[in-house]
């Protein structure tokens, strides 16, 4: 393997292992994280015509999904733990990843040009996501009983659907129903079976909406690229944290702004 090769396969790697913890952290999509990186519509279009040229197709998911494992599993007790005790700080830390992203999004969205019309797009849907991610009663805790087993393939099927979706955030519709914390467990025991489950139900709703999502995005790129604008935008007003005092919201401003740093320079190097 080349040294180009090596290194977009470690970037890829790290995009998806992004991407793995975004899946499972409160708050913020995997598909966000493709968006962020101009990965959602390759990776969407890919899957939607995989059997078409499948060993390259092949080489370019196969990263994506080691790293979202990876990361899914490496870092799902410590998310909870940051969301659960560093709340705040670590809303500020996914807010600055955003924002330091959020030029290259609009370009890639109005690669084709800007129409005002699309705005009939962004900002419903920025207002929807804003409000389904608001419910109340939310608690970021780890529960040890077992989910049932099919119940593990629902989750797995509600994380594939946050993913195709950028903006929406899966953990959000996990613990309000009330399944979050106990998924998490698993992940954290590495209860084999029951994570077979949730890969299984992740890959079948993901598969079947990203061949919706590519046939939408050649239909209708504009409207599709700045719908996804609105949700992403959602997400961030949705975890947008009240500081506690002075020193916090001081604190929280440069979290955001190194984290916006980060990932302008990441997004720089995969360019």
């Amino acid at each position: 393997m080349q040294k180009h090769d090596v290194r977009t396969f470690l970037l890829m790697t790290v995009t998806g292992f992004l991407m793995g913890i975004a899946a499972i952290a409160p708050g913020i999509s995997g598909g966000a994280i493709a968006v962020i990186f101009g990965l959602y519509e390759p990776i969407t279009a890919a899957i939607g015509t995989l059997w078409k040229d499948f060993r390259r197709k092949l080489q370019f998911l196969a990263p994506l999904g080691i790293g979202a494992a990876l990361g899914m599993l490496l870092f799902g007790r410590l998310i909870l733990f940051l969301f659960s005790t560093y709340t705040a700080m670590t809303c500020a830390v996914f807010i600055g990843l955003i924002a330091g992203t959020l030029p290259s999004v609009f370009r890639s969205a109005a690669r084709d040009g800007f129409r005002p019309r699309y705005l009939f797009a962004t900002v419903p849907c920025a207002v929807a996501v804003a409000w389904v991610t608001t419910f109340q009663g939310l608690q970021y805790t780890v529960s040890e009983t077992a989910l049932p087993h099919w119940l593990m393939l629902v989750c797995g099927g509600i994380l594939g659907l946050g993913s195709v979706l950028p903006g929406t955030s899966a953990s959000f519709v996990l613990m309000a129903l009330g399944v979050y914390g106990p998924m998490l467990t698993a992940v954290d025991a590495f209860d084999v079976p029951r994570l077979l489950l949730l890969g299984v139900g992740f890959c079948a709703v993901f598969v079947s909406f990203a061949r919706l999502f590519s046939w939408v995005y050649k239909k209708a790129h504009g409207w599709m690229s700045f719908a996804v604008v609105g949700m992403l935008l959602g997400s961030v007003w949705a975890v947008v944290p009240v500081p506690a005092d002075g020193i916090q919201a001081v604190l929280m401003v440069v979290l955001a702004l190194g984290a916006a740093v980060l990932s302008y320079l990441l997004l720089r190097i995969k360019e």
